[in-house]
């Protein structure tokens, strides 16, 4: 998001250094905030204390239709009249696309909850200036950032990045429109125009969707997975290119624009140009770590935000089980960072609710994070900005586009997560009364065990260790293997004599011989897993060499051992079983024996020693693939070893 320098990209300020500042007028002073006169309130945008819920969402989207919106765009940041255009063009505008896919959503998700047709009109008139957008470069498929009505250049034109990038439209009189379209851009318009033509759009509505989609991705594709601008250049921020260095998230970013125009077209080209990434180029599992790597330190919130709106449609529209476990990975990261907040986004809670199918109602830690919810403001400021002839001082009212709060309240409603009528815990938190035991964050309920369906996978490796080979095609039937490894709680109820430290009651257990975890499982009607079954749990029909892949990631387990067994679900295995690496070594019902086939000889192998899988704190990534295996006295306890266990059992 393109601000004042307070509140800069680390890497907007590195790009300019390195391609732009030749082309800038004079460098921008440092911003300052000399008077600092609140407006909003209860009684002015942006109604930060007005209840009910619904009632603050309306007011501020009519503050934004007053405040913000020029010529359809929304303007994140204007210098409201007198001082300003009367337009609302008077703003920083290299944001515009970037604002309006989410003022579409607001527009969509208020019909479908309400069928109110303010609505309805708002979005067809948002979705036919994301057309202009593009029309007005006079570049079939090229989309600006924003553009501007006037007869002549305007002097909000020279106040932020890019002044050498406004130009006149060919196509249309008297319109100025501003390039160098970013990952931001293409992704938000095409999340404005996918939901519009998923919840809005009429027949015709969706030739026309269609189209412009068609232009715009396909342009996309022709250049190699490139933003190019309308001099043929591509953009400061619009590299997905396979061919070049990027960024892992703008891998994912890349597969959700082409499912997207893959669904809105149904064009098989782009569903090509789809698997041909995957298959060929991993963009798959560049998407499990989208959400850590960027050209900042720390990351910055916006990508977070980005790769949440690219895993929203990939969840919404791809139906393939092996691909949805890829992103589930890369969507159960984004969520631990979600969590982590001292102050939850709602927003983000409800695209990992749209995207795993959870249907109920918001949890207490959202409603915090709704009610709470500060992200614009309407303020007298003096500014020092940019123009031709050096820094100037602007005084006047600012008003920052609020769309964000009545998205995320009418994503609630149209999802079923927020009721019309606010619960009684969103005025105790608005007053201050709520206690915070009642904000505790509710873990879903998940099944025990997951279901290993029937049918054949890859055992053994053919490049491992010895004892792992021949890698050779085993089918085995369907069975159940428990989710998590058993925990110490569980333990204790079996053996009343096991201890362990304080809270620790849900870590793995450890230090469990063989023999009581077989008579574990059978107190509680289950078995202990195969070995072959425990690799199929790990690893899956693909002979992935990581449960959740072929690459080494950072992030996907625990640097410690015996540790919470429900942890870290972005290294979930494809049916969902939890750390399969790393935690504790688990005990399967094998003993240690040479592979059918495998002629090597070894003096461990025979009926003396068990063998245990899957790696704990310590082990190098090598002990944590899939197929490693080690082995052990059965009677053992070595700590040094850390070994637990989980169950399975049959489909009856």
């Amino acid at each position: 998001m393109l601000y004042p320098l307070r509140t800069m990209r680390k890497r907007i300020l590195l790009s300019l250094t390195l391609a732009v500042v030749a082309l800038a007028p004079p460098a921008i002073a440092q911003e300052k905030t000399l008077v600092r006169k609140p407006t909003g309130g209860a009684d002015d945008y942006p109604y930060h204390e007005v209840l009910p819920l619904e009632k603050r969402a309306r007011l501020i989207e009519e503050g934004i239709e007053t405040g913000n919106i020029s010529h359809g765009i929304p303007m994140p940041r204007v210098l409201l009249p007198p001082e300003g255009n009367a337009d609302n063009s008077t703003a920083h505008q290299e944001d515009g696309t970037n604002r309006i896919g989410p003022l579409m959503a607001l527009y969509c998700y208020r019909y479908k909850a309400t069928g109110d047709p303010v609505a309805l009109e708002r979005a067809i008139r948002t979705a036919h200036t994301m057309e202009k957008l593009e029309r007005v470069t006079g570049v079939d498929g090229c989309i600006a950032r924003s553009f501007n009505l006037t007869d002549k250049p305007q002097r909000h034109e020279q106040w932020f990045f890019f002044p050498a990038e406004w130009r006149w439209s060919p196509r249309f009189e008297n319109t100025r429109w501003v390039g160098d379209p970013s990952s931001d851009s293409l992704t938000r318009f095409l999340y404005g125009n996918a939901l519009y033509y998923d919840l809005i759009a009429d027949a015709t509505e969706k030739v026309r969707v269609s189209a412009l989609v068609d232009r715009v991705v396909t342009r996309f594709v022709d250049h190699n997975f490139q933003i190019v601008d309308a001099d043929g250049k591509m953009t400061l921020w619009g590299n997905y290119c396979p061919d070049l260095p990027h960024q892992p998230l703008n891998s994912l970013l890349c597969l959700a624009a082409l499912k997207i125009a893959s669904h809105i077209t149904e064009d098989p080209k782009f569903e090509k140009a789809y698997w041909r990434l995957i298959r060929e180029h991993g963009y798959h599992e560049d998407s499990i770590i989208a959400d850590s790597t960027n050209n900042c330190d720390p990351p910055v919130p916006w990508d977070h935000d980005l790769g949440m709106l690219g895993l929203f449609h990939l969840f919404e529209y791809e139906t393939d089980p092996w691909l949805l476990g890829f992103y589930r990975a890369a969507l159960e990261r984004f969520h631990r960072t979600d969590l982590a907040r001292p102050t939850r986004f709602p927003y983000y809670d409800f695209i990992w609710k749209a995207c795993v199918k959870d249907r109920t109602p918001a949890e207490p830690a959202t409603l915090h994070g709704l009610v709470n919810m500060r992200r614009a403001w309407k303020e007298f400021r003096e500014e020092e900005l940019r123009e031709e002839g050096g820094p100037v001082v602007v005084k006047g009212v600012w008003q920052e586009c609020g769309e964000n709060f009545p998205k995320t309240y009418w994503m609630g409603r149209y999802y079923g997560y927020l009721p019309a009528e606010d619960p009684p815990l969103v005025k105790a938190i608005a007053d201050g009364t709520v206690r915070d035991d009642e904000l505790a964050p509710i873990k879903p309920t998940q099944p025990e065990m997951v279901l290993v369906p029937a049918g054949e996978f890859i055992m053994g490796s053919a490049t491992g260790e010895d004892d792992e080979r021949p890698e050779r095609r085993i089918q085995l039937p369907a069975f159940y293997i428990d989710r998590c490894e058993v925990t110490n709680a569980q333990f204790k109820k079996f053996k009343p004599s096991h201890s362990y430290p304080e809270g620790e009651d849900h870590h793995s257990v450890s230090g469990v011989t063989w023999e009581e975890a077989r008579e574990y499982a059978k107190s509680v009607g289950k078995r202990l897993p195969t070995e072959a079954e425990w690799e199929k749990a790990a690893r899956g029909n693909d002979g992935r060499i990581f449960p959740w892949g072929n690459r080494w990631l950072p992030g996907m387990i625990p640097n410690y051992g015996a540790g919470p067994a429900d942890d870290f679900p972005q290294g979930a295995s494809p049916y969902g079983a939890l750390q399969m690496a790393a935690n504790v070594w688990e005990w399967v019902e094998d003993w240690y024996q040479p592979y059918p086939g495998n002629t090597i000889p070894s003096e461990a192998y025979g009926e003396k020693c068990k063998v245990i899988r899957g790696g704990a704190d310590f082990n190098e990534m090598a002990r944590l693939r899939t197929c490693c295996r080690y082995y052990c006295d059965p009677k053992t306890r070595i700590s040094g070893l850390v070994i637990g266990f989980r169950c399975a059992r049959d489909v009856e």
